[in-house]
């Protein structure tokens, strides 16, 4: 049974050949056990992990499975009849295993259903039925998956469970595109994306304690790491244990979260005013743009993702090397002109076919690998960015909490030599606000100084953990502020700057689902955030970050004050090219 539930991880992962070797072993075991079920079961996987399926193994599967009333399994074994048939040209079978697929889903649980409604969508494609058919059996499915959502406590579950629903969304999106308005295709984008907005996960008391002990051992390991000693495995154990009952109090947490409206075309237009918003998706290899403004909604095809995702690789390359201290001069303008030249590629990929007026105000809305673009960087105007368009537009609107919010809170982190300097340059555009520096930027203390905070900028050294992203975190005087804090006690001030390396990276999940800082932070109230996707020239930023505090100190959005003090940043040095294109301004505050 271990060995089975393996080759079902092996299969989730990525890995076929593996699982298949896996659940072959398995059923061999299971065969000579005589249990039936289990070898049905083992079977399934390994056909499942086939390139080439075979129908009648599958359709033998699927009995003995209904036979044990395994309703899950069985469900799956008649949808991989149907797909193996149908890839087989035996429209009969296909169309008979499906509609079994569809039948035994009824009144079963809610992965079982949405099996169920992918084999009526699939069916309906097979008949060739009207569109309408197809798109109605993944919407039903997309929207039992969103109820769903709302009831899960904590965003990394909202955020997992997004992946269930990639197979209906990607098939709705596909019977879409030939036919269909500009206008539906962005109602089906929104769908996923949109789903909720976050609420607060009210936590036991047994979690605060839980997290001053593994700040303390973050403490201990620090010190270990400044006399170049090996991490102490018993200190990483302890640390791996705490952070899983962290993760696991905030799944079985008291939290609620609310449906985050989706925005109607006609609403979205006039939150818009003289925007243009462009939502990217990504269909079987290829990069479509929803673009949407005052007059006009179109879709365009921007051809395949691979050359995109290769120059957003160089591109983050290049700009790594330019930040490592005393690299050449002759080394680094020839880093810097490839740099220019990819930033040049990506603008002929991503915008310059959507024949945008270059000067107007731009909203992004990426998905996967383009969340990693510096978008600021490919056009004239201002530059906006969200994971959808909806959340956009509620960031544009009133604030999502109903509490007004004040005062200007300024963090310097420790080991960060320009932080200082920098928190005090910002102290003079911001007379009068909160400065927590050395000893008191203690994470407890900043994150109590956050709450209903108006603005607040974070110097600091920042650390994303795409292995467990809610424990990316913010290093504070006595260790890190994590993610999992910020989501579990609600705080969200209405703006927030984040001048921390890669602070705008996020770890994205199946179903155009991330989850980091940046998203949580809007979902959870904010209404702007200034975050970078890449490392942080310390010192080379101060002059940006004192430009773009000016212009959020005379009112402008964090896409105005960005764009702004962008204009005037001496791009000249490697370090001033590279915090000139670190930045990306998210949400409309």
């Amino acid at each position: 049974e271990a060995e089975l539930r393996v080759a079902r991880l092996q299969l989730a992962t990525g890995a076929p050949a593996a699982a298949r070797v896996t659940a072959a072993r398995a059923a061999g075991q299971l065969r000579r056990q005589r249990r039936s079920p289990w070898v049905a079961r083992a079977v399934l996987v390994e056909q499942q992990a086939n390139e080439q399926r075979d129908a009648r193994v599958l359709r033998r599967v699927a009995r003995v499975l209904d036979d044990a009333g395994l309703v899950h399994d069985a469900v799956a074994a008649h949808l991989a009849a149907g797909r193996a048939a149908a890839a087989g040209g035996d429209r009969d079978a296909a169309r008979a295993s499906l509609t079994m697929a569809a039948a035994r889903s009824r009144r079963a649980p809610l992965l079982v259903r949405l099996s169920g409604r992918l084999a009526l969508a699939e069916r309906a494609v097979l008949q060739e039925e009207p569109v309408t058919t197809v798109v109605r059996a993944c919407r039903q499915g997309l929207d039992d998956l969103a109820a769903h959502r709302l009831t899960l406590p904590s965003d990394e579950l909202r955020a997992l469970a997004a992946g269930h629903g990639v197979e209906l969304a990607r098939l709705g999106l596909r019977a879409l595109l030939p036919k269909a308005s500009p206008a539906r295709v962005l109602g089906w984008l929104e769908l996923m994306r949109a789903a909720a907005i976050g609420g607060t996960t009210r936590m036991p008391t047994a979690q605060d304690d839980r997290l001053n002990r593994l700040r303390a051992l973050h403490g201990e390991l620090s010190a270990t790491r400044s006399r170049a000693e090996p991490d102490p495995p018993h200190l990483l154990s302890e640390v791996a244990d705490l952070e899983d009952a962290l993760r696991r109090g905030a799944w079985l947490g008291d939290g609620a979260v609310d449906a985050a409206g989706r925005v109607g075309l006609a609403d979205l237009r006039e939150r818009l005013e003289d925007h243009v918003l462009v939502e990217y998706a990504e269909l079987d290899g290829r990069v479509l743009a929803v673009v949407v403004g005052r007059r006009l909604v179109r879709v365009v095809d921007l051809g395949p993702v691979a050359p995109i995702q290769r120059a957003t690789g160089m591109l983050h390359f290049a700009l790594r090397r330019l930040t490592v201290p005393g690299l050449d001069p002759a080394r680094a303008e020839l880093v810097g002109g490839s740099a220019r030249t990819t930033l040049d590629r990506l603008g002929a990929l991503l915008v310059a076919p959507l024949r945008l007026d270059p000067d107007r105000p731009l909203v992004v809305a990426p998905v996967g690998a383009l969340q990693l673009v510096p978008w600021a960087s490919l056009h004239g105007g201002p530059v906006s960015v969200a994971p959808s368009a909806s959340l956009w537009a509620a960031t544009a609107g009133p604030a999502l909490t109903g509490n007004a919010r004040q005062g200007v809170v300024l963090v310097a982190g420790p080991d960060l030599p320009g932080a200082d300097d920098e928190v005090a340059r910002l102290a003079e555009v911001h007379l009068g606000a909160d400065v927590l520096v050395g000893d008191a930027a203690r994470a407890t203390d900043v994150l109590a100084a956050l709450r209903g905070s108006a603005l607040v900028h974070l110097s600091c050294h920042g650390t994303v953990r795409s292995d467990s992203p809610t424990f990316s975190a913010l290093q504070m005087a006595d260790g890190p502020l994590t993610l999992h804090e910020i989501l579990t006690s609600g705080t969200a001030p209405e703006r927030v700057v984040l001048a921390a390396c890669d602070s705008a990276v996020e770890t994205t999940y199946p179903g155009d689902e991330a989850l980091g800082f940046v998203s949580a932070l809007l979902s959870h109230g904010s209404r702007a955030v200034v975050a970078s996707t890449v490392l942080v020239p310390d010192r080379a930023a101060v002059p940006l970050m004192v430009a773009l505090h000016e212009g959020l100190a005379r009112g402008l959005s964090a896409a105005d004050a960005l764009h702004t003090a962008r204009a005037g940043a001496e791009t000249d040095s490697p370090a001033g090219f590279v915090a000139s294109c670190a930045f990306t301004a998210f949400g409309a505050g």
